[in-house]
């Protein structure tokens, strides 16, 4: 007999071949996509100045507080994240309050200073930077740098040292805005 002869399975291979190799190519294209939308979005942020220089040594009001640092996002639009001078790197992070700022100490991204002349709000939020949960377990700094008005937002490690980190960052954003 002449022509192919039949081998079980061999259309089987052939198709799932074609499927794996159509799924990597997707995965590249869409991880592509993310990649070019977050340089272009660097290159739109591109006009925000440098970040704040240290903070004068002052005395300590609360903290260190470990946590995680999730990001900084433009001022009431918890989805729009800075990415231009490292600020949209989610890290490890330390959180310090002074009386001359609140210092998010962040690794291994550069310590991020927030002088107590830019603080405009201090306040705990259940959504921000990109998460969301169930109860609020986030710190939110707003804060003005340059003409944009950002948001911080760091999630510490245990629950119970948000309230004391919130209401420090508050009492020196209240004492700011009496002077």
């Amino acid at each position: 007999p002449a022509g192919p002869t039949y081998c079980p399975g061999r259309e089987t291979r052939v198709t799932r071949g074609w499927a794996v190799g159509l799924l990597a190519l997707m995965l590249a294209a869409a991880y592509l996509g993310m990649w070019r939308g977050w340089r272009h979005r660097a290159s739109r942020q591109a006009e925000l100045p440098a970040l704040p220089g240290a903070l004068a040594a002052a005395p300590v009001l609360a903290g260190p507080v470990e946590g995680v640092y999730l990001g900084t996002t433009s001022a009431g639009d918890w989805l729009d994240r800075v990415v231009a001078r490292t600020l949209g790197r989610p890290s490890p992070a330390s959180v310090t309050v002074t009386t001359a700022g609140v210092i998010v100490d962040r690794a291994p991204e550069p310590r991020l200073d927030i002088p107590v002349s830019a603080l405009r709000e201090v306040r705990t939020d259940r959504a921000g930077a990109h998460h969301a949960g169930r109860t609020e377990r986030l710190l939110v700094l707003t804060w003005t740098h340059g003409n944009q008005k950002l948001e911080t937002v760091v999630r510490p490690r245990h629950h119970a040292a948000l309230e004391p980190l919130a209401a420090a960052a508050s009492m020196i954003v209240t004492d700011e805005a009496a002077a």
